[in-house]
């Protein structure tokens, strides 16, 4: 069975961010291309304070697991804030350097989502380690959904020089691995780019 998301304010009663911003960026889109089913494996990368973990752990069930990294602690630690005022059992949260080896056994996780991270100083000169180790921690068959801001334009909030077109992004991640099996525009500024491992 194939999830469909319904995002609604509850889901975040104890997120630092506006949950409205998801169903801006077409949160139903974003969880289909995943293909998360009830039971699967899902790390978001780069997870922030945990809006996109909490609508997949309720997606994908107790049988299922979210692994949440983020390299900031302070949101680490809102996220376990949410998870506890929300007694979430499914997530599995930790502070983790994108561009260093994560904390992922070989193929567990069916899907990942890394959602307005590449672009970040620091990490865009360890792109390759970063998909590297998600190619090792996906299984065959496994999708990679990577969010950013279009370098069509350049609102005051997102300079033009941290922009990344869907080309820039499939030409670092295709030799590892993965193979482009979809690009969705999300908004006018916003796209997602879509990855399989074979």
């Amino acid at each position: 069975m194939k999830w469909r998301v319904n995002t609604t304010p509850d889901a975040f009663t104890h997120s630092t961010v506006d949950p409205c911003r998801f169903g801006a960026l077409n949160s139903e889109v974003i969880f289909s291309s995943l293909e998360l089913d009830v039971g699967s494996c899902l790390v978001d990368a780069g997870c922030g304070p945990g809006e996109y973990s909490v609508l997949a752990a309720r997606l994908i069930g107790e049988t299922g697991s979210v692994i949440a990294l983020d390299r900031d602690p302070w949101m680490i630690e809102q996220l376990r804030q949410t998870i506890a005022a929300q007694a979430i059992t499914n997530i599995h949260c930790q502070v983790a350097d994108l561009g260093a080896p994560l904390p992922l056994r070989d193929q567990q996780a069916d899907a990942v989502m890394i959602s307005a991270v590449l672009h970040m100083p620091g990490l865009t000169d360890r792109w390759q380690i970063l998909f590297s180790e998600l190619q090792r921690g996906l299984r065959k068959g496994g999708k990679l959904a990577i969010i950013e801001k279009s370098n069509a334009s350049a609102p005051a909030d997102h300079p033009l020089h941290l922009r990344l077109s869907p080309e820039t992004i499939a030409a670092n991640v295709t030799p590892h691995g993965f193979e482009q099996c979809g690009l969705v525009e999300l908004r006018a500024d916003k796209f997602l780019i879509l990855f399989e491992k074979y």
